[in-house]
């Protein structure tokens, strides 16, 4: 996966197998939440049963963002497929924490 550092948002798709695996950096906000539920959505195909969103390099998420998690999160159940937030950073991981959203969401990895 090749991170371009200079931009706000960005999100690369890697389709091995069953599982679609979507790594996520920047700013999840307002301004780029919106476009990542179609465009993950558009995506999954029928053979897909797992989906892991990476958000290791994610550095900033709102409330839009947390939204989009939320979506996913009901696409994937609705299709029965297994969705994994991967590597939250300590401050994501926080955010999923005072939100609840850690209840909701399956959540792996160690933030550092």
């Amino acid at each position: 996966m090749a991170i371009d550092e200079g931009t706000p948002f960005g999100l690369e798709v890697d389709h091995s197998g069953p599982t679609l695996t979507v790594y996520l950096w920047g700013d999840l906000d307002a301004a780029h939440a919106p476009t990542l539920e179609p465009r993950v959505t558009a995506s999954l195909a029928r053979a897909t049963t797992n989906l892991v969103l990476d958000v290791a390099a994610v550095t900033f998420c709102d409330s839009f963002g947390l939204r989009s998690f939320v979506a996913l999160n009901d696409v994937a159940t609705a299709r029965n497929i297994s969705l994994r937030i991967q590597d939250p950073t300590r401050s994501l991981r926080r955010l999923f924490l005072v939100t609840g959203l850690d209840q909701v969401l399956s959540i792996y990895g160690t933030a550092t």
